[in-house]
């Protein structure tokens, strides 16, 4: 498993998963402004999810994908933008995740994901439109309601984390139909030590400050 190490056993009896939705949102847009809202709310009969054997495949603990019986999930995602100035646009999102067992069952973890997530950014693009400036910042919620291995190093919830990222691009040329430009990018800026929801119950840190270079070619 790329997530860690772990053997993951094949479940011949694992049935599929059937879900009942229902979500309602709203949109607001008016000049520079734009405002999103959305709740929803899911119904989940034998939901899928990994969970640890307890045992143990050579030097590895094994997960397999089983069925869970009844989860109820709701969520709120909200949005923001705004343009102070026709270079300069302000954005920031919150999203927020709760998940409950419907049969009280207290060992079965509703959740393998954040549980709140704000975002805001910071973006420069000049009239000509042909570089461009990001500051962008994360910030993910602690999440209690997750499955977790043996001796987890992260102990039994898995941590809130601030994460910042600078960006830069500039469309370079045309070369017939095609168009290329080169971002730059430093990443994780105050070098934080965290890890993805993915990867967090394994603790397989995340990349601490570095710079990304990318060339892309566009048709």
């Amino acid at each position: 498993m790329p997530e860690g190490n772990g053997f993951q056993v094949a479940n011949p009896d694992l049935g599929p998963e059937t879900s009942w939705n229902v979500d309602a949102g709203l949109k607001f847009r008016k000049d520079n402004l734009a405002l999103e809202g959305y709740y929803f709310r899911t119904w989940l009969r034998d939901g899928i999810r990994i969970a640890a054997t307890g045992d143990s495949v050579g030097p590895f603990p094994a997960f397999q994908s089983v069925n869970v019986d009844r989860l109820t999930l709701n969520g709120v995602e909200l949005l923001a933008e705004v343009k102070p100035a026709p270079e300069l646009s302000l954005a920031a999102t919150f999203t927020w995740l709760d998940g409950s067992d419907e049969e009280n069952d207290q060992n079965n973890p509703t959740s393998d994901t954040y549980s709140t997530r704000w975002t805001g950014s910071a973006t420069y693009r000049p009239d000509s439109n042909r570089w461009w400036a990001q500051a962008e910042i994360r910030h993910n919620g602690e999440q209690k309601d997750a499955d977790f291995v043996i001796d987890s190093p992260v102990g039994d919830v898995i941590p809130s984390f601030t994460v910042m990222h600078l960006r830069a691009g500039v469309e370079l040329f045309d070369t017939g139909r095609a168009s290329h430009s080169l971002v730059l990018g430093i990443e994780n800026l105050t070098d934080q030590l965290y890890a993805e929801f993915s990867n967090a119950t394994f603790f397989r840190p995340a990349p601490g400050r570095s710079i990304r270079l990318t060339w892309t070619s566009r048709i």
